[in-house]
């Protein structure tokens, strides 16, 4: 009775291999017959874009990164933003990202973008620099570090859906005293201050006088689905001078 038994159970165990390879072999098949994977749009909160005069709130860092913040301590106001052909007086490529800007890393840039600035500043026809001029005011009551690399430009479409425009992230700031360049984008903002800070990016010409033009100070939240929600920007489109 036990061979038997181990018989049937081997017979089994050779049928059930067998199945899986017949299946792994027809597998591809439906595979294919599947939709490719396609991430997400991110998107607007529900209050849309905001304009001139209007702030957006934003969580700092508390106490150097040792609590938790409960959102809301900076508030960001209406950005003043400039076009310019070259980068702002007394500021040269060395000075981009703190000095970490060298040739690898405008290598990475033009892979990437497509563009980068020459070895004196230069960019390509159909690029500018844009400076943003953004005031940023700690509304607790304790100091807070902020991450100023979080503003970046996006286009938004008559969905709210959002798309990133040029770089991630900026070039260069004004708030920028040297030390650990790995803090280059964290700044302190005392309790109740207000700091008033220089961005540096470079975008294309074409995104400059797009009406869907907008520049984004919360990156909101992932929602599980490969996408961000929640997302808070001002809508610039034709307020950049110069």
């Amino acid at each position: 009775m036990p061979r038997t038994f181990f018989r049937k159970a081997a017979i089994a165990l050779v049928l059930g291999i067998a199945s899986f390879a017949l299946g792994a072999c027809t597998s591809p098949s439906s595979q294919d017959s599947e939709e490719p994977f396609a991430p997400k749009a991110s998107t607007l909160n529900n209050a849309g874009l905001y304009g001139p005069g209007e702030t957006i709130e934003v969580g700092g860092i508390i106490a150097g990164g040792k609590d938790q913040p409960k959102g809301g301590e900076v508030s960001v106001g209406y950005p003043s933003i400039m076009r310019m052909t070259s980068p702002p007086e007394g500021v040269s490529v060395s000075d981009f990202k703190g000095g970490a800007f060298d040739e690898s890393s405008s290598e990475a840039m033009k892979e990437q973008l497509g563009f980068a600035p020459g070895p004196e500043g230069s960019l390509p026809l159909g690029y500018s620099y844009v400076v943003v001029e953004l005031a940023m005011s700690n509304t607790g009551s304790e100091t807070v570090s902020y991450d100023v690399s979080q503003g970046r430009f996006i286009e938004v479409d008559e969905a709210g859906a959002v798309s990133s425009i040029g770089m991630n992230d900026p070039l260069w700031h004004d708030a920028w005293e040297g030390g650990n360049l790995k803090l280059y984008w964290i700044v302190d903002i005392e309790a109740g201050a207000t700091l008033e800070i220089k961005l540096l990016y470079v975008l294309p010409d074409d995104a400059i006088n797009d009406k869907r033009l907008a520049y984004l100070v919360d990156p909101g939240s992932a929602n599980g689905e490969e996408g961000f929600v929640g997302l808070e920007a001002f809508d610039v489109a034709g307020q950049i001078r110069g």
